[in-house]
Parts: structure tokens; sequence; C-alpha cells
């Protein structure tokens, strides 16, 4: 029910996009290239690394009125896919341990777009929005380990989504 009242919601704030007399309709998708800054501990130096797999994708559709206006409406849904690897590792006197974690993340975002032109012979463009956006999917894979004195070490497998 609650999807149903969003494209409800959706449609009727994209009315106007439909109307119009030039409605312009476009595709894009693309690679992302993104990292994390590095942390840094002082008692244990490269006891966390970061793995970027660098498969993060998007793709989005969007609908923009193009007209002699000065106001024009427009409208994005954008489709991301991301995943990293984190490897971390806690050594001690008594006890210790590691972990080998692996992350994807998909999100969804719906983007409201105005269009404000000024000028008439150099043209400035400004696209005040909002945007709203959640999370599909997600999913962690990957392996802790620990161990303490006199107890055997102990290894959890973790193979989790939330879809």
């Amino acid at each position: 029910m609650h999807l149903k009242k969003i494209f409800i919601y959706s449609f009727l704030l994209s009315l106007p996009l439909l109307t119009c007399g030039q409605p312009q309709i476009g595709v894009k998708a693309g690679y992302i290239y993104y990292w994390f800054t590095q942390p840094v501990d002082d008692r244990y130096p490269g006891a966390v690394d970061y793995n970027y797999t660098h498969s993060a994708y998007s793709i989005a559709v969007s609908i923009r009125q193009r007209s002699l206006n000065m106001f024009n409406h427009g409208l994005e849904m954008e489709y991301t896919n991301r995943s990293f690897g984190v490897k971390s590792s806690e050594p001690g006197l008594g006890s210790g341990g590691n972990v080998d974690y692996y992350y994807t993340l998909g999100n969804i975002y719906l983007r409201f777009e105005p269009q404000f032109t000024f000028g008439s012979k150099v043209k400035f463009f400004i696209y005040p929005g909002i945007y709203f956006g959640t999370l599909l999917h997600s999913s962690l894979t990957g392996i802790k380990n620990s161990w303490s004195l006199g107890n055997p070490p102990v290894t959890d497998t973790i193979n989790s989504s939330n879809r």
C-alpha cells in the first residue's frame, strides 16, 4: 500500500511534465568511483584495510520540461549499487580477533529538479530541488575470528541479506 501511495504522488507531481509541449526524456548510466579515507589507529597501524571492488554503477531515467519559460519542471529516478570490503584486526596480549567483511548496498532516489532560467544573451540555470532516497537492498558476507587465552578460537560466518 505504501508503494502505491508513492507512485500516485510521483505521478501527480510529474503531471505538469507530461502535459507540457516539449518534454525531454533522458537515460543515463555510469560507473561510480568512490573511496573512504583510511582510519589511522596509532595503537595498531595497518589494522584496518578497505577494499573497493569498483563494481559500483548508477542508472537513471529523467523527464524535464523544455520551454522558454523562466520556470521548468524536472523529475529523475536513479538506482545506485555499491560494494566494498573491510578487513580489520585487533591484536592483543590475552585476546584478539579479525574480521573480513564484504558489503553490497543498493539505493533508489527520486529527485524533483525544477529549473529557473535567467538572462537573455548569456543563460544562467539554477536547479534547486529536493530528493528522497531509500535503501532497497543490502548484504553482508564474511568471517569473524576471535580468540582468548584458555579458550578455543571462535569463527563466525556471516551471510545475511536485507531485500
